[in-house]
């Protein structure tokens, strides 16, 4: 698996991407509702275009994208909102989480990022793989616009 810089030519494949981890969701959740593929790619043209976005994608040995993580300036000075941490589910359990997460980190510092948060739906496996790489519970409460599912706020130190 190699780490690289996300371009605008991976929109397709992130998509795909996005909506096949969504629909793992339905393991833990009733109540899923997944947005169309041509949403998908919206949001991540989105992405792209957001000013100061830092987007890296992780490759397996055959080129395809299995994770990606996305962040960009949050409206609070010196925070990086981390807008996308996604592994393929045939791929979790091997470490690419924590090497994406680690790589953005690390961008982030360099920077001068001072701290980071993020949004992740509330019960979901990725709680505890953020609690495992240093990030804790903020206390916000929300639900994601895109899958109608409650959400809670993750924040770290840099």
């Amino acid at each position: 698996m190699r780490l690289r810089p996300g371009t605008r030519a991976d929109i397709p494949a992130l998509a795909r991407l996005v909506q096949d981890c969504d629909a793992s969701h339905r393991a833990w959740t009733d109540h899923l509702e997944l947005p169309e593929l041509a949403d998908q790619a919206a949001s991540w043209d989105v992405q792209f275009s957001r000013r100061g976005a830092w987007i890296g994608v992780a490759e397996d040995d055959d080129g395809r994208i299995v994770g990606v993580v996305a962040y960009a300036p949050a409206s609070q000075i010196g925070i990086a909102h981390v807008s996308a941490v996604f592994v393929h589910p045939t791929h979790w359990g091997r470490g690419i989480a924590r090497r994406l997460v680690t790589a953005a980190e690390d961008a982030m510092r360099a920077e001068g990022y001072r701290g980071a948060r993020l949004w992740t739906l509330a019960g979901s496996p990725a709680e505890t793989v953020y609690r495992r790489l240093g990030w804790h519970p903020d206390g916000r409460r929300g639900e994601s616009t895109s899958l109608d599912l409650p959400t809670v706020g993750y924040a770290r130190q840099l």
